[in-house]
């Protein structure tokens, strides 16, 4: 039981206006085929840059006119942001994460069904967060019994140029992540997980995934299962792009896959 409080950040992130859950946008008008299996080409070795000790600032109390109107928004952004506080928290005593600097938003669920073998979908937020930390409470079903349990599944794709610059992860409900890379139109696999240290139990997971520098972490039910680095990430290429939800589907019966998520947390890293 994680009994921390991190505290200043919630001051920060309760009186910005843009915390207001959004719909995912209208998903990519032509579905894309996974990539085959080729590795990703060699790179240098990634450079981490350290970063200083976090600092906070505090938020200036509003004008007493606007005290009464705000407290309300704000008890409640404080209820609801103080779980992913505590995360963040956590994952920054850990090493995860370089700093406990951010700001907090509660993004809409997801759920959302597919039906074309091998081939994903994407619906994309209003974010365009460049390292971050997002999590959700994740479903999943199919409409048929034989599926491809290995290249299927719900997770996200961020950093979204366009569909043919983008990067992409999910979790396949036969218990692996799998992580994809597409440069120019190029598609890669980054790295497959196939070491996840326990079975996952029936139709249901919790995710979470941190983007921070040249490093990706995935965690399934609170433990990590994938690491992988790549310069790209800080590249001037792919400096920004959107975040979005993403649909991978194993099966061309009925509705194919369908994936819900809810509960979905999203911290911008500062």
């Amino acid at each position: 039981m994680w009994s921390k409080r991190f505290l200043y950040p919630i001051a920060i992130i309760i009186l910005l206006p843009a915390c207001t859950p959004t719909a995912p946008a209208t998903p990519t008008q032509t579905p894309t085929p996974l990539p085959t299996n080729t590795a990703v080409p060699p790179t240098a070795s990634p450079t981490i840059t350290e970063t200083p000790t976090p600092t906070y600032t505090i938020t200036p109390d509003r004008p007493a006119t606007k005290a009464a109107t705000t407290s309300t928004a704000i008890a409640k952004m404080t209820e609801t942001a103080q779980p992913m506080a505590d995360t963040i928290q956590k994952l920054y005593d850990e090493g995860y994460l370089a700093s406990t600097d951010g700001t907090y938003f509660q993004l809409a669920d997801f759920d959302e069904s597919w039906a074309q073998i091998r081939y994903y979908q994407w619906w994309l937020t209003d974010y365009a967060p460049q390292e971050f930390v997002i999590s959700a409470d994740a479903q999943w079903w199919s409409a048929s019994d034989n599926a491809n349990w290995y290249l299927s599944g719900c997770g996200f794709v961020f950093r979204v140029i366009d569909s043919s610059n983008h990067f992409l992860v999910y979790l396949a409900p036969a218990g692996r992540i799998v992580v994809h890379r597409v440069v120019k139109d190029q598609r890669y696999i980054m790295g497959v997980s196939n070491n996840i240290p326990f079975t996952l139990k029936g139709d249901s997971a919790q995710i979470m995934m941190i983007v921070q520098g040249v490093k990706m972490t995935f965690f399934v039910n609170g433990q990590e299962v994938f690491h992988a680095s790549d310069n790209l990430l800080q590249s001037q290429a792919f400096k920004s792009g959107l975040l979005g939800y993403t649909l991978v589907s194993g099966t061309n019966k009925g509705y194919g896959t369908r994936c819900k998520m809810t509960n979905v947390k999203l911290w911008y890293i500062q």
